[in-house]
């Protein structure tokens, strides 16, 4: 699944990062940092502190978060390096231990089944690692639905905390299930034949099918 030595020149989809903080924001328990610039009539006024970018300007603050492994989101050719605009961010995936719960469908989870055959949808927000050391003492999977966008003036940052790269069969059935994750039609579009919005109108055929999973098959 893994190759025996990561490339460490360049991010990929799939790659894991260790020790990466993940906040996982709580709406009415994210605080705000900031400054006192002065005290008047007993009043004390405060300042958020802000990161110096007068066209985006952020600010720190408090969130909730844990300490854990992550893998690459984004797309490879999201990730070069090089490019005349790079993206802002690109994303990280959270990684957690296998849970009694997820061994329900444990051999299609395992087999990281393809996610638009009949019967294999079970765990399609999760990708199967394995067991590895560099990752932990137990069993894991990635988590589709915990993501977090890391700015991409650090991407050296967490290139070098890169610890582990999926092999290219590997990397591919990752990005099908991504899209899959992505891409899942609710029963209410269903039944309002909207199932393919680009051939509105009727129920989504066996060739309609077949020509979406081509199209996140080749990544557009």
């Amino acid at each position: 699944m893994f190759l025996e030595k990561p490339d460490m020149t360049e991010l990929r989809q799939g790659d894991v990062i260790r020790d990466i903080v993940f906040p996982i924001a709580r709406v009415e328990k994210s605080q705000f940092l900031a400054n006192a610039t002065t005290v008047k009539n007993g009043k004390l006024f405060l300042e958020p502190i802000e990161d110096q970018s007068s066209k985006r300007p952020t600010f720190q603050a408090v969130v909730q978060a844990s300490l854990c492994q992550c893998i690459v989101l984004s797309q490879c050719c999201d990730l070069q390096r090089g490019k005349m605009q790079p993206p802002l961010t690109f994303v990280l995936g959270k990684i957690v231990y296998l849970t009694e719960g997820m061994r329900r469908h444990y051999e299609i989870l395992k087999a990281n089944s393809d996610p638009y055959m009949d019967g294999t949808r079970a765990f399609m927000g999760l990708f199967w690692l394995g067991s590895k050391e560099e990752i932990g003492p137990l069993e894991y999977v990635a988590d589709f639905s915990q993501a977090m966008s890391v700015s991409w003036r650090d991407y050296d940052q967490v290139l070098a905390r890169k610890i582990l790269q999926l092999d290219d069969f590997n990397r591919n059935k990752f990005r099908v299930k991504i899209g899959a994750h992505f891409g899942r039609v609710t029963q209410e579009d269903r039944d309002l034949g909207l199932e393919d919005p680009y051939e509105p109108g009727s129920p989504e055929t066996l060739m309609q099918r077949l020509a979406r999973a081509v199209r996140v098959a080749r990544g557009s």
